[in-house]
């Protein structure tokens, strides 16, 4: 899902502001019960392959879907500020290929490791503020509240 509007302050000043939910893996509680129970000596052969369709449907949905969203980004004609769930980590294409040209707010303002899931794997970074290098970073927080399975993330950030 991706979604933007177009804001403009009392200054006449712009800025498009894109909120994103790509493609999740869709891992059901079974899957995380394979995790825990693997043995590599005697793999589940048949549950390991759900698992890994899964991944990789849900890879290349992601792939098309950050295409997608850098071409609306590199289009937009004011600068822009893309929020939200990428399902994805700071290493994966995905993230590279939206952030490009853009900050990360997390690396910018934030500090620690900046994990935003609240679920089996709590350190993974999938939720991300990026913007143009026209704003200033100020600060970065992740709200350490249980709300969902991902924390929210805020960023303070100047015009």
């Amino acid at each position: 899902l991706i979604t933007f509007c177009d804001v403009t302050f009392p200054n006449n000043a712009e800025l498009r502001l894109f909120n994103v939910h790509l493609q999740s893996i869709g891992f059901g509680s079974s899957d995380y019960k394979l995790f825990k129970k693997f043995d590599i000596q005697n793999p589940d052969i048949e549950s390991s392959k759900s698992v890994l369709r899964k991944l990789v449907n849900a890879y290349e949905k992601r792939s098309e879907q950050a295409k997608l969203l850098s071409t609306y980004i590199r289009s937009s004609q004011r600068p822009v500020i893309v929020c939200g769930d990428f399902n994805d980590t700071p290493t994966s294409y995905t993230y590279s290929t939206i952030s490009e040209g853009l900050q990360d707010t997390f690396l910018e303002g934030g500090f620690g490791l900046g994990g935003t899931y609240a679920g089996p794997l709590p350190s993974l970074r999938i939720d991300y503020i990026l913007s143009d290098t026209v704003f200033e970073i100020r600060d970065f927080e992740v709200i350490r509240e249980k709300y969902s399975d991902h924390y929210p993330v805020v960023a303070e950030i100047g015009y």
